[in-house]
């Protein structure tokens, strides 16, 4: 009978658990201080790539046509031979 309360109770350990180490982190552990900040770095633009780029790296090397990002449209029924709709 002792056994069914271990998964009934799991779910309510943990919480527990959780909130404790949250208490635990607010309440007794030292606050931590802001350390002197490095210089921030310039920032220097990132070029843009251009189309011929792009075209290149989507074809690859041997100048492949890219797979079509279309859906193509409704298709016809196939019809066996020999009869008509």
């Amino acid at each position: 009978m002792y056994v069914l309360f271990l998964p009934a109770l799991t779910p309510l350990v943990l919480l527990g658990t959780v909130m404790g180490l949250a208490w635990l982190e607010d309440h007794v552990l030292p606050q931590a201080e802001p350390t002197a900040t490095a210089p921030e770095e310039p920032r220097v633009p990132v070029p843009v790539p251009t189309a011929t780029t792009g075209a290149i790296a989507t074809t690859g090397a041997s100048g492949r046509r890219p797979p079509r990002l279309a859906a193509p449209g409704p298709r016809r029924p196939r019809v066996p031979q020999g009869m008509s709709l």
